[in-house]
């Protein structure tokens, strides 16, 4: 998984990684630049949902990579007990993706760090 320093230095590299935000619920703070995937790391109870979820995920991930699977993609949700982000990162890495991460202490680790944190904007749905 990523560490907050990790995520800051790629972030301010030539090419920052694309940061997915798969938390659930209502409105929230996020990092900032995150798209808000609702449902990106939800499984379904069947196949068949499954992989709807996983097709709508890969058209928006299409949309925000301009369809380059080996862009960077950070996936990251609350804190390190939220697997929701980790769901979607595999779901990702499932869809051809090949520079996927798993920033798994989330918006509570960017928070405890003191970073810059934004209105959570969504991006999509995916369920």
């Amino acid at each position: 998984s990523t560490m907050t320093v990790d995520l800051v230095r790629m972030m301010t590299s030539s090419s920052p990684p694309v940061l997915i935000d798969a938390l659930e619920g209502e409105g929230h703070n996020t990092l900032p630049g995150a798209y808000w995937v609702r449902g990106a790391g939800i499984y379904a109870e069947s196949d068949e949902g499954n992989a709807e979820i996983r097709d709508r995920l890969g058209y928006l991930l299409a949309g925000v990579t301009r369809g380059d699977k080996s862009r960077p993609i950070v996936f990251f949700c609350l804190d390190s007990w939220c697997w929701l982000s980790f769901n979607a990162a595999l779901r990702a890495r499932d869809l051809g993706y090949t520079n996927v991460h798993w920033y798994r202490g989330g918006v509570k680790a960017w928070e405890a760090a003191r970073l810059e944190m934004l209105p959570a904007l969504q991006y999509g749905q995916v369920r």
